[in-house]
């Protein structure tokens, strides 16, 4: 999985964000320890809700990148800004092989698929199959801003692989560093400065993807936003994050089933009151993601805002 894109080496691994491009290069090893990493500040208006407004701007910062990390010819993989991408639970025919589904998918876009954008990538999880059907997690992202992101890379020296979702890169790190047990139903809260993405799993499946663009976002300097003006949108996430649970338990689940535990990752300055906050607010455990990935000889540790990029690292081409 996911939106292959060509095929692999060692890996350069880069996080788009509006705000930032973030990159790890992983070590061979376990538990995992990423042997490079680093970030560049993107200008506000470069980008904006995931997709490039500023191609030249954009550019010549991913040249500057390629040059600062040493990552020039290198094969690599990215993560998909996350409100670019649109997750939809779907039922197929059962009669249909797994490898036949992602054509059918194709075929029915327009039909019994709507998205809110034409010409899409798509994949897919199956999450289980019956006589009469396969219950699949669609994912989509719109083609053409994909291209633009591949054709930069490319114009830049990369050799870029395949495309992921923040979500399940988390999870994946989750999955391997916490000895997970396959029945949790968890959540994996991606609470970054300007966004927040919202994942349920369970069976170690995904079943729910959202992504929230936190309200302070459209009326503020990306760069300039102070910690104040953080706390009405955080509180309002809250409440949507509510939302999910509710719509989680009941409607998708009938009410015979709940959350077990919410793990929080990502860059907002204000993570650790937003733990707090949900702490107050539900019944769950909430853990924020720390597995303590050292810098080397020094005593510092990598940042959590690394860990989805980190994720990635992790996922098989």
């Amino acid at each position: 999985m996911l939106f292959q894109l060509n095929r692999k080496k060692r890996l350069a691994n880069l996080e788009i964000k509006d705000h930032v491009i973030r990159f790890t290069e992983m070590k061979n090893s376990m538990p995992p320890k990423p042997e490079k990493y680093g970030e560049i500040v993107v200008p506000e208006g470069v980008l904006k809700n995931g997709e490039i407004q500023d191609q030249l701007t954009f550019q010549l910062l991913m040249e500057e990148a390629v040059q600062e990390w040493g990552i020039k010819r290198k094969a690599m993989q990215f993560l998909v800004p996350d409100p670019l991408i649109v997750v939809r639970k779907l039922q197929v025919p059962a009669y249909l092989p797994y490898e036949e589904i992602k054509g059918y998918l194709y075929i029915e876009l327009g039909n019994t698929i709507h998205l809110p954008f034409e010409d899409p990538i798509l994949d897919f999880t199956v999450l289980r199959s019956t006589e009469e059907f396969h219950e699949i997690l669609l994912y989509a992202a719109p083609e053409n801003v994909m291209n633009e992101y591949k054709n930069i890379f490319e114009s830049c020296s990369l050799h870029p692989l395949t495309a992921d979702i923040s979500s399940l890169s988390l999870f994946r790190l989750y999955q391997l560093m916490d000895n997970v047990n396959e029945e949790e139903n968890v959540m994996i809260l991606k609470l970054d400065q300007f966004g927040a993405n919202i994942g349920i799993y369970q069976n170690g499946l995904p079943l729910f993807i959202q992504n929230e663009i936190l309200s302070h976002y459209e009326e503020s300097d990306h760069l300039q936003t102070n910690q104040f003006n953080l706390i009405e949108p955080l509180d309002e996430l809250i409440e949507s994050i509510g939302r999910v649970i509710h719509f989680y338990k009941y409607n998708m689940m009938g009410g015979t089933t709940d959350l077990h535990k919410i793990i929080l990752s990502g860059d907002h300055s204000l993570i650790e009151l937003a733990r707090k906050k949900l702490e107050s607010q539900y019944t769950y455990e909430v853990v924020e993601m720390d597995y303590g990935f050292d810098k080397g000889n020094e005593d510092e540790k990598i940042p959590m805002k690394y860990y989805a990029c980190i994720g990635l690292g992790l996922k098989e081409v």
